[in-house]
């Protein structure tokens, strides 16, 4: 059985038959206000999307961009919320 990278170094894409599958992306050195990638790639584009960015110092309160993209098909504003008070509480389990 080949692995997710084996399958990746010969086909450059990661098998659609895989479950569970959340792209996460970073941009360390970018403090941006808004991010979005239009995925035209010809086929249902329905895993969610996570980008995060770099993190800076605002009056002595640590503030990062974090972008959450989703289809709509899929799931809907409560699920965002769902994950933004998810990286909340992790957030205040980091700050205590």
């Amino acid at each position: 059985m080949k692995t997710i990278m084996e399958e990746y170094e010969q086909n450059g894409s990661v098998p659609e038959e895989r479950e569970n599958i959340i792209m996460i992306s970073t941009l360390p050195w970018l403090a941006y206000e808004s991010f979005s990638v239009n995925n035209e790639s010809g086929y249902h584009f329905l895993f969610p999307m996570v980008t995060w960015g770099k993190y800076e110092y605002v009056d002595e309160v640590a503030k990062m961009p974090l972008t959450l993209q989703i289809s709509h098909a899929v799931a809907d504003g409560y699920h965002c919320h769902l994950f933004f008070e998810s990286v909340s509480k992790i957030i205040d389990m980091l700050d205590k």
